[in-house]
């Protein structure tokens, strides 16, 4: 190292490039996002008008060796991967005396913004999105790369045209080789390198041997974060985590009991403070979270991760799955059945009268998205007062919809097959207002709140008529209520409010809150 200031002590500021300046081929349109060595910027190809994302080091840095060499390094790192969920690294070169490196563009958000914006992620969702991270990190592992930094800020959920999010895996600015290394060591001995909330025991203990485990143990923190919405651990000092980690987190379930045991099981032994305790491989945490994913996302990584393509059963290092359910459906008692996952076809979803003219392509997207459960009755679909996680359209059977005020409990109304529910709770980012109940046996369609707001902002046929059935029905149902609240008021100032007068306005209540909830159905007296 030289004896020159260190470059964290002048302004982080320094060398930051304004929009319209020329940095080799490529015009800055404006700042994406910012770190401690470099910043990245979205510009444009002069000739080709083409976008990109340019990460350009700040002059700061530019003077040290050092940091030259380990940026140059990521560049290389990256771009040796022609991986779909790895960012595409097209160009490094030198402006002046500022080194950059040009990627592919991405629209979208990262891991951390989406957890911080919707909270946990549904566990279908989550090891649909956490499987193509899984294999990014398993290409680099088997290129001979540990990334050592791996977090939510780090996985981007990149949107391209209308299809699911596609999580990305970005910057590899301390990833280092550990099989056939023979390059300069750019980690100076007893420096630990990392964010310390993601980092193992041995990279806090600073080992010299740091190894793919680590990356394995910084999934595990990402999982359960992503899962129950909170870290692990959150302690203030590398010494107290260090601490933290030898006791070991309290299993996910404990924090969001509708998770399944085998999920507490792969995630704490991802984060054994033991790396030998840990998976043999990465590829190993991935064939453990395989069997949660969703149908669609099994058939897809079903030969990387499976037993076979398109294999429907676990290996037998993972416990069998309980059926799993949104994070609202209550769980049904010991000994008791409860939701079971079941395939349905396009011609299933033609019941709703809002899909009945979509094609079958936009339907079969669709299904791509969602899950279908069978309940049978008496099992709790969504439970009042839980957080929206997703919208659910009924294909078969009824239900009731049930609320609970003043310690009363108001059957609401029965909904028949062909209705939706549970879908303003995500428009509106609402508490459920009240339960819904199996009350036959149904077959419910899960969109989670992740595809359903996909939808929204779409212009494909589905979102298209979701958006027509969500205007309708909030116009129709709104302007009943109102007319029925009217009634009642009436009603009150010349008899005072009885009982059904009182059921009827926790009935409206439920359904001004609830658009899919008409108010028609056990409304009793002048509509």
């Amino acid at each position: 190292m030289s004896d020159a200031p260190h470059p964290a002590a002048r302004s982080p500021h320094e060398g930051s490039c304004p929009p319209g300046r020329v940095v080799g081929r490529y015009e800055i349109v404006r700042e994406l996002a910012t770190g401690g060595m470099a910043v990245v910027y979205e510009a444009k190809h002069i000739d080709l008008g083409r976008r990109v994302a340019i990460k350009i080091m700040r002059a700061a840095f530019a003077t040290e060796p050092s940091y030259v060499q380990r940026f140059v390094l990521e560049a290389r790192a990256a771009s040796r991967f022609s991986h779909p969920h790895i960012i595409a690294v097209t160009d490094v070169d030198v402006d002046g005396d500022l080194p950059y490196m040009v990627m592919e563009y991405l629209d979208g958000e990262d891991l951390a913004t989406r957890i911080s914006r919707a909270g946990p992620v549904s566990l279908p969702a989550l090891a649909d999105l956490a499987l193509p991270v899984i294999s990014a990190v398993a290409a680099a592992h088997s290129a001979g790369i540990v990334h050592r930094d791996l977090k939510p800020e780090n996985i981007f959920l990149a949107v391209r045209g209308h299809s699911r999010a596609h999580p990305v895996l970005l910057d590899f600015g301390i990833a280092r080789p550990v099989t056939g290394h023979t390059g300069p060591v750019l980690t100076r001995a007893g420096l630990a390198i990392g964010t310390p909330h993601y980092m193992s025991l041995e990279q806090l203990n600073a080992a010299a041997d740091v190894d793919e485990r680590a990356d394995q143990y910084a999934l595990g923190v990402i999982l359960y974060q992503a899962a129950t919405g909170t870290l692990p651990f959150d302690e203030d000092g590398p010494l107290q985590q260090a601490i933290a980690i030898t006791r070991g987190p309290e299993p996910p379930s404990e924090r969001r009991p509708s998770l399944p045991r085998e999920f507490d099981s792969l995630v704490l032994r991802a984060m054994s403070a033991n790396r030998t305790d840990r998976f043999p491989t990465v590829r190993d945490l991935g064939r453990a979270l395989w069997p949660l994913a969703s149908a669609f996302q099994r058939e897809q990584w079903g030969e990387e991760f499976g037993d076979s393509v398109g294999a429907a059963a676990p290996r037998a290092s993972v416990p069998p799955p309980r059926p799993s359910a949104a994070p609202e459906m209550t769980q049904a008692l010991a000994g008791e059945a409860g939701p079971v996952r079941v395939e349905v076809k396009p011609d299933d979803l033609r019941g709703l009268p809002a899909l009945e003219d979509c094609s079958d392509a936009a339907l079969r997207s669709l299904l791509e998205v969602s899950d279908a459960y069978r309940f049978p009755p008496g099992v709790t679909i969504i439970r009042q007062g839980a957080h929206g996680h997703g919208c659910y359209l009924l294909l078969a059977g009824a239900v009731d919809v049930v609320k609970v005020s003043d310690n009363r409990t108001w059957v609401l109304a029965r909904l028949p097959a062909g209705c939706s529910f549970g879908q303003i709770a995500l428009v509106d980012n609402l508490p459920r207002t009240a339960s819904v109940v199996a009350a036959t046996e149904s077959i419910v369609l899960e969109i989670g709140r992740d595809a359903f707001e996909n939808m929204l902002a779409g212009i494909d046929e589905v979102g298209e008529a979701l958006r027509l059935h969500l205007a309708i029905a909030g116009i129709r149902h709104l302007r009943r209520a109102t007319r029925r609240l009217a009634t009642l008021l009436g009603h009150q100032g010349t008899r005072g409010p009885g009982t059904d007068s009182r059921r009827e306005l926790v009935y409206l209540q439920a359904a001004v809150r609830e658009w899919a909830l008409p108010v028609e159905d056990g409304v009793k007296g002048d509509r």
